[in-house]
């Protein structure tokens, strides 16, 4: 769902309802496996400009502003940020499972080797 259907649905709403109806449709579509993607720093741009539109649209912000110290004051992340947060959370997560593959395998090893 874009933004624009959202807010057109919208008139009249607070801007914070305006902004979790975003993050609730937008972010996902934007952010959907994004961790499991190597992405270059002209990617990840746009997509935080992507994101970045979404603030703008909300708090009427002209292209050329900034919603860097909206999103400060709200303590909400950007895009870019986002990214790397659950990329760090995707490699933890996928260093845990080898660990614990190769704990399994060894311990296979180990039980037939001394049968």
């Amino acid at each position: 769902m874009s933004t624009n259907s959202i807010l057109k649905h919208c008139s009249g709403v607070s801007e914070p309802i305006k902004l979790y109806l975003g993050k609730s449709y937008c972010l996902p579509v934007l952010s959907y496996a994004l961790e499991s993607l190597q992405l270059g720093p002209t990617v990840i741009w746009k997509l935080n400009v992507y994101w970045n539109s979404v603030y703008r649209k909300i708090f009427s912000y002209k292209p050329w502003e900034s919603v860097r110290d909206v999103m400060k004051c709200l303590g909400k992340k950007n895009l870019e940020f986002i990214y790397y947060e659950r990329k760090l959370c995707f490699y933890t997560v996928c260093f845990y499972l080898i660990m614990t593959l190769s704990d399994v395998l060894c311990l296979c090893m180990h039980i037939q080797v001394n049968i």
